[in-house]
């Protein structure tokens, strides 16, 4: 699969979202308000040419060196590629290099196969900061964004599925639903080497950023992939919501929080046709983006698109085909045979974790722009 080289349309969003916080510097197509919302980051003192030129030439030896070890693993499976973000610890360069290098580099695509290009980007990390200062920490947020995203579970995209319903047809015993079972399984430890890099990076890129709104924007978003990937996100969106929590305790701007209010509501409702007002099924809504109390289900109250199933196993049902489980593990029986594939969908975190925080940000959005327009 080759890495899209246009912005993804949730991250563009997210990126919007974030030049509202301060992220990009505003431009005319955007309007002089861009700039009333947010500053930009401080400046950090430029460092001097011969630093810059010095990071420069280490990082492009990096960039080359890893290049070649991403030919050689591919020449032999049996030459292992790197398990840690150490290529700089391993191979010291002269000097410190400079943070700008490092951030611009990261920016760069290097290949169309996500994986081989976060497979570099995550390796160039270990020359950064422990933490990116703020002039820096906006710019490779905008990176996390950009960022190659996860491949798809086996499984679990429309055009697998039917070459996996194709495969259905030839099932005529428990034997041959074992050995189609059997057949999926097997591509889940390839699939998942192969996103290794990809998690790897954007982990280690999310280490490296200042626990800020601009750095929580960008989590979001990778969460969401995740589990558009077929990734269970249970765990790292309850680290994604606790750290968005402990931020409100900071005093964020209003507008801080009505952007992370807006993108928790920009999740829960992922995946959801747009509904127009006169819809029974969502009054009031127009788009994807609605308030938390205009919760809507999909149409015909069939699950959402997100998060996603994917096809897990075949079995042997009498029972009409429909819809079981609970939210997280959704059980969809597909075709009219008595065998067939069970999809279930991976478990994320409860979408009334989700809405909840949601009003709680919007509630803190509302105090805090009632204080700020008492201090004008």
């Amino acid at each position: 699969m080759q890495m899209n080289q246009c912005r993804p349309q949730h991250a563009a969003r997210a990126i919007r979202w974030m030049m509202a916080l301060g992220l990009l510097a505003a431009t005319p197509s955007y309007g002089a308000d861009a700039t009333k919302i947010s500053s930009s980051p401080p400046q950090a003192a430029k460092p001097d040419k011969s630093a810059i030129k010095a990071s420069s030439a280490a990082v492009q030896a990096a960039i080359e060196a890893l290049e070649k070890e991403l030919l050689a693993h591919t020449s032999d499976a049996k030459t292992p590629l790197r398990a840690k973000c150490n290529y700089f610890t391993q191979n010291p360069p002269g000097a410190p290099i400079v943070p700008e290098v490092i951030v611009e580099a990261i920016s760069i695509t290097y290949s169309s196969d996500s994986s081989n290009d976060s497979y570099i980007k995550w390796q160039l990390l270990s020359g950064a900061p422990p933490t990116f200062e703020p002039d820096m920490a906006h710019l490779a947020s905008i990176a996390y964004l950009n960022s190659g995203k996860p491949l798809p579970r086996p499984g679990l995209s429309t055009a697998h599925k039917k070459e996996l319903d194709l495969l259905l047809r030839n099932v005529k015993s428990a034997e041959d639903a074992k050995a189609l079972t059997e057949k999926l399984g097997e591509l889940i430890p390839p699939w998942q080497k192969q996103n290794g890099p990809v998690l790897a990076y954007r982990d280690e890129l999310y280490s490296r950023l200042p626990q800020n709104g601009e750095a929580l924007v960008a989590r979001l978003e990778d969460d969401a992939q995740r589990v558009e990937a077929g990734y269970e996100s249970e765990k790292e969106m309850k680290a994604t919501t606790d750290a968005i929590e402990k931020w409100i305790d900071t005093n964020p701007a209003a507008s801080h929080l009505q952007i992370l209010a807006d993108q928790m509501t920009g999740w829960m409702n992922r995946g959801k046709p747009k509904v127009a007002k006169s819809s029974p099924l969502g009054k009031g809504v127009t788009d994807s983006s609605m308030t938390p109390k205009y919760v809507q289900m999909g149409v015909g109250n069939m699950p959402p698109s997100f998060p996603p199933t994917y096809y897990e196993n075949v079995e042997f049902v009498t029972e009409p085909a429909g819809v079981g489980g609970g939210y997280g593990n959704i059980r969809v029986f597909t075709n009219f045979s008595p065998w067939k594939w069970v999809a279930v969908s991976a478990r994320q975190i409860d979408r009334q974790m989700i809405t909840d925080l949601a009003v709680t940000l919007e509630e803190y959005a509302k105090t805090a722009r009632a204080a700020e327009m008492s201090q004008k």
